[in-house]
């Protein structure tokens, strides 16, 4: 694909349907749809879930750490009805991570 000139799907989706199977066979069939977003297989999960949290981004910045000690008690009772489901698994690690505007 590098080759071709191929490096993002972007790039995948300036070829035809006919380009692509000429140069990969069945399988540029799916390329073609893949880089739409088309995948018609069913989503299969079967791994245990490993973790469960809550996130939230707020419409305003929160300016200072008082505000965002203010908003735990809701990310907590968010995080309390995520966890039910799962109240038969111990649950070593909890905690709640604050993301400022810097990524810090």
């Amino acid at each position: 694909m590098l080759a071709m000139g191929i490096h993002t799907c972007l790039d995948l989706q300036a070829f035809s349907l006919q380009k692509l199977m000429e140069c990969f066979g069945q399988f540029g069939q799916q390329l073609f749809h893949y880089c739409r977003g088309i995948d018609n297989r069913a989503v299969e999960c079967h791994r245990e879930r490993k973790s469960v949290s809550v996130e939230q981004t707020f419409p305003a910045d929160l300016l200072s750490l008082t505000a965002c000690i203010e908003q735990l008690p809701t990310l907590f009772n968010q995080l309390n009805q995520r966890l039910k489901p799962y109240n038969e698994r111990i649950i070593k690690n909890q905690f709640i991570k604050i993301k400022f505007g810097d990524f810090t």
